[in-house]
């Protein structure tokens, strides 16, 4: 604290010191909202940065979800195939049972046949 005896040049030399702390004081507060500033910038960018990737994700995600929803109906489909599959060959195995069983009656109606024949001709 100044007195009034040390005179008006010390005053002026106080209040100049002051001034340059409060000086220094405001420029450094000048600074540190600057670097605050480049901070919310740089913070505002990563943040429209993460919002563009994320919608983007949430794209693709959807798109993943209706590949995999198709895969599944595909899926459900093969299986329908499948069993259609199932039933036209167990058609196919009778089908080729009673073709044999018709191939074996066929042949043993020639062999009648030959036996009537052969018993006709003997007759004759």
């Amino acid at each position: 604290m100044l007195t009034a005896i040390q005179g008006p040049e010390a005053y002026v030399r106080c209040v100049e010191q002051n001034l340059q702390t409060l000086s220094a004081a405001v420029d450094g507060c000048r600074n540190a909202v600057h670097l605050m500033h480049e901070e919310l910038l740089s913070s505002t960018e990563r943040n429209h940065q993460c919002h563009y990737m994320n919608m983007s994700l949430l794209q693709q995600r959807d798109e993943l979800a209706k590949e995999v929803n198709h895969l599944r109906n595909n899926t459900s489909e093969d299986t329908s195939a499948e069993l259609e599959i199932r039933q036209l060959n167990k058609m196919i195995d009778i089908l080729q049972k009673r073709i044999f069983e018709l191939e074996r009656i066929r042949d043993d109606q020639y062999k009648v046949r030959n036996v009537l024949k052969a018993t006709q001709v003997t007759q004759d």
